[in-house]
């Protein structure tokens, strides 16, 4: 009887401990609205793991892996369009990021290497003609910057040294053209007509 009652409380436990090991929770609001979905492997969250609106709609989606986001995140509008994308390799983002306006128009555009700004940074109008083109280094700008009008136009350009303005900038408006010669301590403007 008493071998009986010990196999019978390990099939009991295996089955206890298989369903909290593994397993996909799921919580919800006072309304009985999904409003998190997750897998647990092991009793740690691991997996995939999502997030609604309210309205039922999926707001968030992405993976974790030992414990830390790891693969392609996404963020999403209420209206269900794509929002974000990130990439993350053991919590730290890397490669690139994309932000997205409703319409689903590219917003932004930047690259990421441990966890830093690292690389292209583009940003454009809702219209999707190009606003800002440069780089980014170590998370500060770096190089050469070209910012746009909305009608494609030359706004202004010049280069950054990490993160700070560094030789010649040119700025154009209908009526002048503007340069100025920024350096580690002078500043120097110079205003032509167009």
């Amino acid at each position: 009887m008493r071998n009986i009652l010990i196999q019978i409380w390990k099939i009991i436990l295996l089955i206890f401990t298989s369903n909290t090991q593994n397993l996909t929770k799921k919580n919800s609001n006072e309304n009985g609205k999904l409003v998190t979905e997750s897998e647990w492997k092991e009793g740690k969250l691991q997996g995939n793991i999502k997030s609604y609106y309210s309205s039922g709609i999926l707001r968030s989606e992405s993976t974790i892996k030992n414990g830390k986001p790891h693969g392609l995140s996404k963020i999403y509008y209420q209206s269900g369009q794509i929002q974000k994308k990130i990439r993350m390799k053991n919590g730290i983002q890397t490669n690139k990021m994309e932000t997205f306006y409703e319409n689903a128009q590219l917003w932004k555009l930047v690259f990421f290497k441990s966890g830093l700004k690292n690389g292209t940074f583009k940003m454009f109008y809702e219209n999707g003609q190009l606003e800002i083109n440069g780089n980014f280094k170590n998370n500060l700008a770096h190089g050469h910057f070209t910012y746009f009008k909305k009608n494609g136009e030359i706004r202004k350009k010049g280069n950054y040294y990490m993160g700070a303005k560094k030789g010649i900038w040119t700025e154009y408006t209908d009526t002048s053209i503007t340069i100025e010669t920024v350096g580690e301590s002078f500043k120097k403007r110079e205003c032509k007509n167009a």
